[in-house]
Order: structure tokens, then C-alpha cells, then sequence
């Protein structure tokens, strides 16, 4: 496998967000804005695109791999899954926002009552696995700070605690930086295993590179 540097594979990222963003959106089930579904639970799909569309347009061949680690909540929920990308000792991870939903803030809140702006501004994460704690306690700390000025509303009790939604609310920021340290810490990560989704998967990579041949 050639090896790419972080930078460059960061450039080639960010110049086919859009494309990404729209395909996604034909994905998703209903009327869905393309700009929030980074926001998403998307990391299944936005993974398998953005690892065919490296690979046939940059050569930069990556390897899904995905975590499981349990709900920091005391209730009985469902753990919370991630799929990322590794390249060597790079990081591509093109949904880290959805994880803003631990204090609250879905993207079906986002939309409904105009909190977009919440979210920051860097929609893609692009690093080195050296500096991915550094990245997961920034993020921990953006997440803190919206909690504590109470920008985010109590979600609604049958959302609570789904795949993590709200656990996080009124907890330290030390607690936030373990449990994105966790979350983002690629030693957690292990293969993706192949699975039912498959063909879905294949299929959305083929849509994002047509669409960039396209555009």
C-alpha cells in the first residue's frame, strides 16, 4: 500500500464534501437537508463512499475499521457503534458530530429549531492517530461548554439515551474527555466486519464517484 501523508489525504477529503453530503442525502430515508448528514448517524455509508471514492480517484487505499464501546449511561441502552477510516497513522473520520447528540443536540433538533450553528465548524476529521486525543478532548470541550450554557434543550424522553442521545448532559468535563478519549482511540477499533449492508455500501461508493466524475 502506498503511503499518503495526512495533509494530502485531508485536502482530497475536503474538496468532495459537498458531493459526499448529497449522496448521502439520496440515501437517507425522507426529505433530509445534505447539510446536516454529517450530523448524522452516518458513519457506515459516509465510510464505505469516501473509501471507494480515495481509492479509485486517489489511489489512497484505507481500511474500515469499527468500535463498540458501552453507553456511559447506568441504564440498559444500546452501546455506541463508530466506523472510521485508517491510512497508516492517519484518522479519517467524516462523522464525528454526530456524536454532539450526547448532550442533546440530534440533528432532528438541529433542524427543527434552527441550531446548525452549534456544531463546528470543521464537518470532517483528518488527523494522525498521534494527535487524535488532543482532537477527541478539544471536541469534549466544545461539547461541555454547550451543555453548560444550556444551548441544548432536554431531549424527549423516548429519544433519551437512545444510541447515547443525552447521556452526557450535566456531566464533567472530565468525564466527556474519557468517553471521547474512548471513543476516538483507534487501539478500540478492530476490523469492520463483513455484513448484510454490503451491497448497500458498495452502492453508495459507486453514487459518490460517478458523482464526482460528474461534477
Amino acid at each position: 500500500m502506498n503511503h499518503h501523508n495526512t495533509e494530502t489525504i485531508k485536502n482530497a477529503v475536503e474538496k468532495h464534501i459537498p458531493e459526499l453530503e448529497a449522496v448521502l442525502a439520496e440515501h437517507v430515508d425522507g426529505d433530509v437537508d445534505p447539510g446536516i448528514t454529517l450530523y448524522m448517524a452516518n458513519c457506515g455509508f459516509a465510510t464505505a463512499a469516501l473509501q471507494r471514492l480515495l481509492d479509485e480517484k486517489y489511489g489512497i487505499q484505507t481500511e474500515r475499521v469499527a468500535t463498540r464501546l458501552p453507553n456511559p449511561d447506568p441504564n440498559e441502552y444500546k452501546g455506541l457503534n463508530h466506523v472510521v477510516l485508517r491510512h497508516g497513522d492517519t484518522v479519517i473520520d467524516p462523522t464525528p458530530n454526530q456524536f454532539i447528540k450526547m448532550v442533546g443536540l440530534t440533528t432532528e433538533r438541529a433542524q427543527n429549531e434552527d441550531l446548525r450553528h452549534l456544531y463546528p465548524t470543521e464537518k470532517v476529521w483528518v488527523t494522525s492517530i498521534a494527535e487524535a486525543r488532543e482532537r477527541a478532548n478539544m471536541f469534549a470541550e466544545h461539547v461541555y461548554n454547550l451543555d453548560q450554557q444550556g444551548l441544548v434543550s432536554q431531549p424527549e424522553q423516548h429519544e433519551l439515551g437512545l444510541y447515547g442521545v443525552g447521556v452526557l448532559r450535566g456531566r464533567s468535563l472530565e468525564d466527556m474527555q474519557n468517553v471521547y478519549g474512548d471513543l476516538w482511540d483507534i487501539e478500540n477499533y478492530k476490523p469492520y466486519p463483513v455484513s448484510e449492508q454490503r451491497e448497500q455500501f458498495t452502492h453508495i461508493g459507486h453514487d459518490l464517484v460517478e458523482r464526482v466524475k460528474n461534477s
